[in-house]
């Protein structure tokens, strides 16, 4: 808004005052006619207050107008972000946003995962463990709908997780037959791999039968493409399930020790992967209460250290958890007399002697238990 200066105040003002005294004649000649003579002094008395009050009232407005005029030229001139306005509601919103933003997007992402849960009939057990259809393969996922041997390997992938995921045990055991009974000279190279998913995934739904199936069709069928991570993935899914003489049975099977020793990619992905397995097992048995059985697997690791040693492969390519391992051992709950073995009484004494078999962490021809159970 303009500024409004003196002049045109004045000149408003003396327009209000000649105005005022302009209407006070009509207002005196129309109380004269209408009362009598003797009131004409009072009547010129009221028009004089009455153009003082207007005079007063038009000075306000334009008083209070001018004011007006001066704050807007303020806001005209000044910006949000010359005074620091701009920045300081930035901040605030951004940190009003965030919160709502994780919030909006968490409830968003557990709502998805809900109505991905209630599509595979998961409030319908008796329909996810029906008999699988051996005749048309059809699942019952909407993506992946049936299976036939024109379609590409990840939408076979798809399908076996997503059975994992929703536990459907109908689509799991329809993959598998289709698998095992109609992929003899189908998938060459990737059937193997797809066998070992669909063992690990009935496994993680207890459906033992099918990954019994599953690994003995690889094994039989597809030892040539054998992977070491995917032999080593079902002996621990073995092992979850309790099938532990299976485990076993896979472990000395497929990640057995070479006969020969080589140093090449091959062998020493075998070796790391059974090293590993065999601590997983070590570490699942101690807090398990079952450390005769942790035993057994500390034995094979201590055969290990030797081989490792003639092959140089260093602590750092190993990487094997000791102090997890001493930590289940010193938090082993058991009862001695149920023990067919003769156990010290600290059970950590077991893991070190299997540390001394292995190399040391720098190469050294000596070295302490401390170079060992660095923070893994």
């Amino acid at each position: 808004m303009p500024k409004i200066s003196s002049v045109v105040t004045a000149a408003f003002l003396a327009y209000a005052a000649s105005t005022a005294e302009g209407f006070a004649p009509l207002l005196s000649n129309a109380n004269a006619n209408a009362n009598d003579h003797h009131h004409h002094h009072h009547s010129t008395v009221s028009s004089r207050t009455n153009s003082a009050l207007h005079v007063s009232v038009v000075s306000s407005f334009l008083t209070k107008e001018e004011a007006d005029s001066k704050v807007a030229n303020v806001f005209e001139r000044e910006t949000p972000s010359s005074v620091g306005v701009e920045q300081v509601t930035k901040q605030q919103q951004q940190q009003q946003q965030q919160p709502r933003d994780t919030t909006k997007n968490n409830r968003r992402r557990r709502n998805k995962n809900n109505r991905r849960r209630k599509h595979n009939f998961s409030a319908n057990p008796e329909f996810r463990h029906a008999q699988p259809d051996t005749d048309f393969y059809t699942l019952h996922s909407s993506a992946v709908s049936h299976l036939h041997k024109d379609m590409p390997m990840n939408d076979i992938t798809r399908a076996i997780k997503r059975a994992q995921n929703l536990h459907d045990a109908h689509d799991l055991a329809t993959i598998a037959a289709f698998l095992i009974d109609e992929c003899d000279d189908w998938g060459y190279g990737f059937r193997g791999s797809l066998l070992s998913r669909t063992a690990v995934a009935a496994l993680h739904m207890s459906q033992v039968d099918i990954a019994r199936r599953a690994i003995d069709t690889r094994r039989n069928h597809e030892r040539e493409s054998m992977q070491p991570y995917e032999s080593a993935a079902m002996v621990r899914g073995l092992m979850r399930a309790g099938q532990i003489d299976l485990a076993w049975e896979v472990l000395e099977d497929e990640l057995g020790l070479p006969s020969t020793l080589t140093n090449d990619n091959n062998s020493m992905e075998l070796l790391k992967h059974r090293a590993h397995v065999l601590a997983s097992i070590v570490s699942r048995h101690f807090y398990n209460g079952e450390p005769q059985l942790a035993t057994r697997a500390l034995e094979c690791l201590s055969a290990m250290g030797v081989l490792l040693e003639e092959l140089k492969m260093t602590h750092v390519e190993l990487q094997l958890p000791w102090s997890r391992l001493v930590n289940a051992a010193t938090d082993c709950q058991f009862n001695p007399e149920e023990c067919s073995v003769d156990l010290p009484s600290d059970l950590s004494e077991l893991v070190f002697e299997a540390i001394t078999a292995f190399p040391c962490p720098g190469g050294e021809e000596e070295c302490g238990l401390d170079d060992y159970l660095f923070d893994d």
